[in-house]
């Protein structure tokens, strides 16, 4: 899959999109091929998770998937995050702790950290949280979207911000985070306390719009300024984060004077050039034009009659009263029994409507000494101005009172009073300017353009801007899309320009392209038509499921959808927001209640979702942590039906030896109905068997554990069993020294105990608790005091050292496991500081790194972290290992916190004869060639544990010979 975003200002920039679905194991590169012979055919680009931050969170997440876009990132890695999605990856108390929690945890992935987020909403007004799918039935909502948007040092970034979508049930889960963070760490790193908001005396208003006001001819007005952190913006994805200076100049073209320009810019605060601009006048180019005042239909007013229409919510006033109507259009004035004077104008609660040619024509002052008192606008309908007030006005409030009947708490909207401008200077057009929408009386060919679709479609850029999101193709298409809910009609703006005809046309094939947006297509409008197609053709689906109730499911689907959306582009990440607004279990991954209708429709136009979930293979007797070298161990798995059926005598297992290569597919026997068992190949002692197993489903759809293997699998070592000689879970002192000679730091020295943690707001900078339940000791780096000051006993003016007590390592192949904590994001120079942990195979004489983490990264903001690592990898295992983990502060106004828990080592027993290398139970050639491929390394082969692999080794082997 691929990704486009347009513009009409800047050149396209086309990126490729890989869904990513996740599972209990490590993930590496591999090739993705998904394929369901019902809904087509779905491949991903080959990719390469080299994130810890990542690949930590796919194998805690089993279930949960990522949605890339290949983009070209700054730091080369090519691709970032746009949406997690999937089974529930994140619980809480309530809606904010649980996004809270999640972002805590994972916002590295997400080009971020959690200290540049602020607790407020990306959306008009600044919500931080938004009900979301309001149920009309009882008056509840499905959803909370908890929204933050990333600042430095209280500096936005342009349009950064991440939306998580929680569910409104015990435990509050979260299901999915759509992610438009910009990658500013190291900027943020470097710019430390010397970003702050300039004020705007201080800024050169000379300076700045210098450049931008050449694009205007004279008395162009420009905005206040704000000072932001551009870090790029879709097309501009490679941008080095700086400051600089938004705002917006307003007035006539430089060459066209009769044009009227509303142009954002983002200028360099140090070189004033401008680093971005964006159009904000956003004309409907539809090429016809529609007119009409009460015009009965949905085409323009020189194709149908006009009629008698109720204005919703018309102001009235009289004497000192201003009043509005209801919905019908209808006011009870109380005590009416004499004469009295009413002033109804074509505006009232939700919009004011001006005739920008000929002024306020649309007014009707009445007397009445009581009873019946009847308006009537436009009653001579000879007038194309009043006309134009009133069906602007009408369809208006039809499109408003549509948005809110299924968004009750959108942003903004529901208390806002919005312009409306008809009879604009020009022809063939509409606009919508980020403040008003505007429509073009008749001329040039066109009819009138305020009627119908032309103002659902600009009202649908105000929808657009209001919850965050960008324009460019996606508002283009969301107009369309609220013309089509609103009307029903997959013709959009019927007589335009002829009565025969709309500009556009809901019912489409337009398909989804990796090289110009949409098969129909690059410029904005034309790709704005996968996004309405996709939604006429959900429209259909649910008139054959849902009959009744097809048009509230649809509206309710896709105007909650804008509330999740980011940036200007439409790709299959917002197929993924229609399935989990749908979904009832929290786990779209096994289906939602009308997968087959929204999948079927997206799947249409080129954008299907991630694959169903068909049947569930599951392991009934556990995955062993080793198989046996010479073969023999049994692995049990099990097909089971969810949305679909398995099919008998179709259960596979897929294995490889190592991390590298093909996988080999073996044939499981069929032990009863949907079980299965498979024997694990042999394989030489020590080697690591990477491994998924697959089934199909009735249909034929092949289903695989991990769902997304082979780039994520289950693996087991090739061992007559695994001892673990050493364990070490700190609830009592077994010879740790806590300090180490030449240690420099002045506080915040490695103990022992039951920590106190230490919190920077919601953050976590030292934990409360050690990494089990069954204990409550850890080593940590300073104990502090209850109430005590952030920060009072970290590690301060140089470093700490944890030294092991002597460890034995000898006799097979050994591996170092521990649980580790690292902070280092928090204080006034944060991400500045690392943290090691060291081997030693000479009882501390020399040492070796055994793992670096830090400065940036998941893994430097706090939380436990479980390692696993093979020592012969490192250095060569002996009876006299020690490891030490060091702690250091050497930058400045930095809060540097660890701890450690649960140390181990595990040796790899290969068992019976130690000369039988790949324990097939005799010495011969077999062998010969394990050793003679291991030559000169550590590890296998070494059997006089000499360091390595030598001719000692080979004359030990020739002597063991046939044994």
């Amino acid at each position: 899959m691929q990704f486009i975003t347009t513009s009409t200002r800047l050149c396209a920039t086309f990126a490729t999109a890989t869904i990513i679905a996740a599972a209990a194991a490590t993930t590496l590169s591999a090739q993705v091929v998904q394929s369901n012979p019902n809904q087509g055919a779905q491949v991903g680009e080959a990719l390469s998770l080299t994130s810890a931050a990542r690949s930590s969170f796919l194998a805690a997440h089993p279930g949960a998937g990522l949605f890339e876009l290949d983009t070209g990132t700054r730091d080369g890695s090519g691709s970032r995050i746009t949406r997690v999605y999937g089974a529930a990856f994140s619980a809480g108390n309530n809606p904010v702790d649980s996004a809270e929690k999640f972002l805590r945890l994972h916002s590295g992935m997400l080009s971020s950290d959690f200290k540049q987020l602020m607790a407020i909403g990306p959306n008009g007004d600044g919500t931080h949280v938004l009900p979301v799918m309001f149920n009309e039935a009882d008056g509840s909502y499905k959803f909370s979207l908890v929204g933050y948007t990333q600042h430095v040092n209280g500096v936005p970034v342009f349009r950064g911000d991440v939306r998580c979508l929680v569910r409104n049930e015990p435990g509050y889960p979260l299901v999915l985070v759509s992610n438009a963070l910009r990658d500013v760490t190291d900027f943020a790193a470097a710019a430390g306390n010397t970003i702050r908001a300039i004020a705007p005396s201080k800024i050169s208003l000379k300076n700045v719009s210098r450049l931008p006001l050449n694009q205007f001819g004279p008395g162009a007005l420009i905005s206040d300024q704000e000072q932001v952190i551009w870090a790029g913006y879709e097309e501009a994805i490679a941008a080095t984060p700086r400051l600089a200076i938004k705002f917006i100049v307003t007035g006539t073209g430089v060459f066209d004077r009769s044009s009227h320009q509303r142009m954002l810019y983002i200028v360099d605060a140090a070189t004033n050039a401008i680093l971005f601009q964006e159009d904000q006048v956003l004309h409907a180019d539809i090429n016809v034009q529609v007119n009409g005042m009460g015009t009965l239909g949905t085409a323009a007013d020189a194709c149908l009659p006009e009629g008698s229409k109720v204005l919703p919510y018309a102001k009235l006033t009289y004497g000192a009263t201003t009043a509005y109507a209801d919905a019908a259009g209808a006011f009870t004035i109380p005590n009416g029994a004499s004469a009295l004077s009413v002033t109804s104008v074509v505006g009232g609660r939700w919009f004011t409507v001006n005739d920008s040619t000929n002024g306020t024509v649309g007014t009707i002052a009445t007397s009445s000494s009581g009873g019946a008192l009847n308006f009537m606008h436009n009653s001579a309908n000879t007038a194309e101005d009043q006309r134009a007030e009133v069906n602007a006005y009408i369809e208006a409030n039809l499109v408003r009172d549509h948005l809110l009947t299924y968004a009750p708490a959108f942003p903004t909207i529901p208390t806002q009073v919005l312009p409306i401008n008809v009879q604009v200077a020009g022809t063939c057009n509409a606009f919508y300017d980020g403040a008003s929408i505007n429509f073009y009386p008749s001329g040039g060919g066109c009819n009138n353009t305020a009627f119908s679709v032309v103002v659902h479609h600009e009202y649908g850029h105000h929808i657009v801007n209001r919850a965050g999101s960008g324009q460019g193709a996606y508002g283009e298409g969301f107009g369309d899309v609220m013309g089509v809910l609103v009307t029903d009609e997959s013709r959009l703006a019927v007589g335009f320009q002829t009565c025969t005809t709309g500009i556009r046309e809901a019912n489409n094939a337009c398909q989804y392209s990796s090289t110009g947006c949409s098969s129909c297509g690059s410029a904005i409008h034309s790709c704005g038509q996968l996004l309405s197609g996709c939604v006429w053709d959900l429209r259909d689906n649910f008139i054959i499921s849902n009959p009744s109730t097809y048009r509230s499911l649809v509206s309710n689907l896709a105007i909650n959808s804008v509330l999740l959306h980011s940036g200007t582009g439409i790709a299959a990440d917002i197929t993924i927001d229609f399935l989990t607004l749908d979904d009832t279990d929290g786990n779209i991954g096994n289906g939602s209640p009308h997968y087959a209708d929204i999948n079927g429709a997206f799947t249409m136009h080129g954008l299907a979702g991630p694959p169903l979930q068909l049947i569930s293979l599951s392991f009934p007797s556990g995955q062993p942590a080793y198989s046996l070298p010479n073969g023999g161990t049994d692995l049990y798995f099990n097909a089971g039906a969810l949305s679909g059926t398995p099919a008998p005598n179709t259960g596979k297992f897929l294995y490889r030896v190592g991390a590298s290569g093909s996988f080999t597919m073996i044939e499981a026997t069929q032990v009863a109905a949907n079980q299965y068992r498979v024997g694990i190949p042999a394989a030489v002692c020590g080697s690591t068997i990477q491994y998924y197993v697959a089934a199909e489903a009735s249909s034929g759809f092949v289903v695989t554990n991990p769902p997304d293997a082979p780039m994520s699998f289950f693996s087991t070592v090739s061992a007559a069993g695994i001892n673990t000689v050493f364990v070490d879970t700190v609830e009592t002192n077994l010879g740790w020294v806590l300090t180490a000679s030449g240690d420099t730091a002045t506080t915040g020295l490695w103990t022992r105990g039951d920590p106190l943690g230490t919190f920077n707001g919601t953050v976590a900078v030292q934990p409360d608790n050690d990494v089990t339940t069954a204990g409550v000791n850890c080593f940590f780096t300073g104990q502090g005091t209850t109430g005590g000051a952030l920060g009072e006993n970290d590690v301060d003016a140089g470093f700490t050292s944890l030294t092991s007590p002597t460890l034995d390592a000898s006799g097979g192949e050994a591996y170092a496991s521990y649980s580790r904590w690292y902070s280092n994001n928090q204080g006034g120079s944060p991400n500045a500081d690392t943290f090691r942990v060291l081997i030693s195979n000479n009882n501390g004489t020399t040492w070796t790194t055994l793992e670096t983490v830090g400065p940036t990264g998941a893994e430097a903001t706090g939380g436990w972290i479980n390692k696993e690592i093979k020592i012969s990898s490192v250095i060569a295992p002996t009876a006299t290992m020690k490891l030490r983990f060091i702690a250091e502060d050497a930058g400045t106004g930095s809060l540097i916190e660890a701890a450690v828990d649960e140390v181990r080592i595990k040796i790899v027993a290969c068992g019976g004869n130690p000369l039988d290398l790949n324990g097939d139970g005799e010495v011969n050639a077999a062998d010969l060639a394990v050793l003679l491929s291991n030559w000169g390394s550590s590890g296998i082969g070494d059997v006089n544990n000499s360091g390595s692999v030598d001719a000692g080794d080979l004359a030990t082997l020739l002597g063991g010979w046939g044994g």
